[in-house]
Formats: structure tokens, C-alpha cells, sequence
């Protein structure tokens, strides 16, 4: 389950207005989940544009395995530590954590 019991498709899509956030969140988890794979969606944005969107969109997904985060652009071109690692896979598949 990748949504919250008790929460909807319309509160999260037309009520809560996230509907490019709940699509790859579930695009994610479903590849997360096929590959056997953790998953680390992040919003990138900017600066004060949608500042509460972690806790706004968190309400609605359940975050057990996989985790939601927002950073701004500048952050990910500044700092190392948002950019994905490459690591191996025991079929040889290279993937990003």
C-alpha cells in the first residue's frame, strides 16, 4: 500500500491539488517495488515555492520503504550530498539510491 488508509485519489489529486506528485510517487513505488528497490522521490523547486509540500504531500503516503523529500534547485546543484550514488546490483543492473 503506497497511500494512507483512509485517504482518496480526489483528496490527493483535486482537493490537495498533487497530482504530478501522486503519479510518480506511484510510478516510483511500483518500480521500487518490481525491482526490489528503495525509492527516494525527491520535488525540486524554488526557493519559498511550496515549502510545506513534504508535510502537505506526507499526510496521504505511506513513507515505510521509500521516502519523499523537497529540495530546491540550488541545493541540488550545490550540494554532493542530494545527488543520487550509483551503486551495483547483484544482476549487474546499475541503480541510484
Amino acid at each position: 500500500m503506497v497511500i494512507k488508509a483512509g485517504h482518496t485519489f480526489d483528496q490527493i489529486v483535486f482537493e490537495g491539488r498533487m497530482y504530478e506528485l501522486l503519479r510518480f510517487w506511484l510510478l516510483g513505488t511500483w518500480m521500487a517495488k518490481t525491482t526490489k528497490q528503495k525509492i527516494h522521490a525527491r520535488q525540486f523547486g524554488p526557493g519559498k515555492m511550496e515549502e510545506g509540500i513534504v508535510t502537505k504531500f506526507s499526510e496521504h503516503i505511506v513513507q515505510d520503504t521509500h521516502a519523499f523529500q523537497r529540495a530546491t534547485w540550488r541545493q541540488s546543484t550545490s550540494s554532493s550530498s542530494l545527488m543520487p550514488q550509483r551503486t551495483q546490483t547483484n544482476n549487474g543492473l546499475s541503480t541510484t539510491c
